[in-house]
């Protein structure tokens, strides 16, 4: 399969572990700012170069809680709030919530603000949307991508 089209734990996982990993370089060897922010940038953008921007809709509530995403509940309805080191790969639209809302509305993620609270920001997916997968079997990407597109969004 072609690597561009991959998503799901693996790639991202290691995406989260590489940015980690950056971070504690440019503090542990004492980068300056300048140097510090390119080592950084440069992650998020051999990122996108590869998978492009990430979909949150066609991951699993598993493998979004262990990206960093909270649960949360807004009046009734189950969401995951949005950390913020995922915000630079977000895709230009998507489905969120904000705050204590109880709706959910496509956002322009560049309008989404940077305020956040331990790292967490206010806006939160939907996870019924989220692809769901049966324990006793895994989903392959591809099984994964054919399972968001029978999900319909708003």
């Amino acid at each position: 399969m072609d690597s561009k089209k991959q998503y799901g734990g693996y790639s991202n996982k290691f995406f989260r572990k590489e940015i980690l990993n950056a971070n504690a370089e440019c503090v542990v060897y004492n980068f300056d700012s300048e140097f510090s922010m390119g080592k950084i940038k440069e992650v998020y953008e051999r990122y996108n170069k590869t998978f492009g921007n990430v979909d949150l809709y066609k991951m699993t509530k598993e493998e979004l809680l262990d990206l960093g995403f909270t649960q949360s509940g807004v009046q009734g309805k189950e969401s995951l709030k949005i950390p913020l080191w995922v915000k630079p790969v977000l895709p230009e639209y998507i489905l969120v919530t904000y705050g204590t809302e109880d709706k959910f509305k496509i956002v322009d993620t560049n309008k989404i603000d940077n305020d956040n609270r331990d790292g967490l920001t206010a806006y939160g997916i939907d996870v019924s949307k989220c692809v769901q997968i049966d324990r006793e079997h895994s989903l392959t990407a591809e099984d994964r991508s054919t399972a968001h597109t029978q999900h319909t969004m708003l």
